[in-house]
């Protein structure tokens, strides 16, 4: 096993599957195994007092972690503001990075021209800067799937041994670009498409 990757949604189920959790990370600790963890958060499922007291638990685990900014103001109470800034992302990503020593973070940020037109950009932290991908514009079709697809082109990346940070978040934010231009909830596009595809910014998606 080369990830073990869990989502902030797994813990809101429960005490009991916040404890199995927490015994899974351990174990893959225990192994060598890299952590990957969404923070997913979700108001339905619980408060952010609760959110905050099981991912405090979880973060000093991770490797790599897929939080926002909001997450960090939020949920785990550090100084911030509500409008997004990609100065401000670095430096709650710095902060926790200190705190928790996890190694990498990732997060989009995404604006909304109408309900079927957004913009996506992608953000990686590699442990000491930002890397931003470039803002891509695109038709939505269906966004269920989309930040999964991030959080997976970011884990593809990361697993490579020779990819650039700026390769790495370009991939993801492709990735993700490509499943809101599709119907349905998986991912459907191999490397070699995503690839192509980011090197030539064509939102025209080949069927």
């Amino acid at each position: 096993m080369d990830v073990f990757h869990v989502s902030g949604i797994t813990p809101a189920l429960g005490p009991a599957m916040h404890n199995l959790t927490m015994t899974a990370l351990k174990e893959a600790a225990s192994r060598g195994v890299q952590v990957s963890f969404d923070c997913n958060y979700r108001a339905k499922l619980w408060s952010p007092e609760e959110a905050k007291a099981s991912f405090e638990a979880i973060l000093p685990y991770v490797d790599t972690c897929f939080i926002s900014h909001k997450d960090f103001v939020y949920l785990l109470g550090m100084d911030g503001d509500e409008v997004f800034s990609p100065e401000q992302l670095e430096r709650l990503y710095d902060q926790a990075a200190r705190k928790y020593q996890i190694s990498t973070m990732a997060s989009t940020h995404r604006t909304a021209a109408s309900a079927s037109s957004n913009s996506l950009t992608g953000y990686y932290y590699d442990g000491s800067r930002l890397h931003a991908s470039s803002t891509v514009s695109f038709d939505l079709l269906e966004r269920v799937g989309g930040g999964d697809s991030f959080a997976s082109g970011i884990l593809h990346g990361v697993l490579q041994e020779n990819w650039e940070p700026q390769q790495i978040v370009d991939f993801a934010t492709g990735s993700s670009v490509l499943k809101h231009m599709v119907y349905g909830d998986s991912n459907q596009f191999d490397e070699a498409y995503v690839l192509q595809f980011v090197e030539n910014q064509d939102n025209d998606v080949k069927r």
